[in-house]
């Protein structure tokens, strides 16, 4: 399945943002499962589990991920 993620800055550990459910991928857009999740002004900010630290990130630094 293909997630949205983040990478720590810090440690480097993959944080799951969301998932990209098969639902994404119907209708007639076959690309609109590639639309990044919204985040809020100013960016969204995420506690690493494995360090930790919050950090703020902004929605062009998701990377979609598979598997």
């Amino acid at each position: 399945m293909q997630r949205w993620v983040l990478d720590c800055p810090k440690c480097k550990a993959e944080l799951t943002h969301s998932q990209v459910h098969d639902s994404d991928f119907s209708g007639s857009d076959p690309y609109a499962c590639l639309t990044k999740p919204k985040f809020p002004d100013g960016g969204l900010s995420v506690l690493c589990p494995n360090c930790k630290i919050a950090f703020v990130y902004q929605r062009y630094q998701l990377i979609l991920c598979s598997s």
